[in-house]
């Protein structure tokens, strides 16, 4: 009987020590991803806008400008900012 017990008790222990990992991989798993959630909105491109920062594109061909040696007069630029786009042609 005593040995009963003892096997029931150590089975308790057991589960609770499970119990417990379970509860500290839960919470780190929600810290992670509240982390990575914080990073994805960060990284954002309308966030990024929202930042003073704008995106300008080719028109035509819809090519991200990424450099002024990218543009020939007479290219018609669009600009998106975080409220609206700016239609331009290159001087």
């Amino acid at each position: 009987m005593q040995f009963v017990l003892r096997d029931k008790k150590s089975q308790m222990i057991s589960i609770h020590d499970l119990e417990k990992m379970l509860r500290q991989k839960i919470k780190a798993a929600k810290e992670t991803l509240t982390h990575l959630k914080q990073t994805l909105t960060a990284l954002n491109p309308r966030n990024i806008l929202k930042r003073g920062y704008s995106i300008t594109r080719n028109q035509k061909t819809g090519q991200l400008i990424r450099h002024a040696k990218e543009v020939s007069p007479n290219d018609m630029m669009i600009t998106q900012l975080s409220d609206g786009e700016i239609l331009s042609r290159v001087e």
